[in-house]
């Protein structure tokens, strides 16, 4: 797994199933199989992608609708 912060990338030995069930759903969110986002760093996104920065990553349909909602209440707040 490589978890990538704004100034560097650590790479771990770790499930992100484990890695999601320890960070909570409060400012994390899984979007893909492959991708779990911080939610104050989400800088846009539609209903198939998530962008932080100039990165865009895809929502998976296994998560759209769960992550559109959880992304429309993130930007009201």
């Amino acid at each position: 797994m490589v978890i990538h912060c704004t100034d560097k990338k650590i790479t771990a030995k770790y499930k992100i199933g484990d890695l999601e069930t320890e960070l909570g759903e409060t400012v994390f969110l899984r979007i893909h199989r492959s991708f779990i986002v911080n939610l104050k760093k989400v800088t846009a996104f539609t209903a198939y992608d998530v962008e932080i920065g100039s990165k865009e990553l895809p929502i998976s349909a296994s998560y759209k609708e769960y992550v559109f909602k959880k992304l429309q209440h993130a930007a009201l707040k």
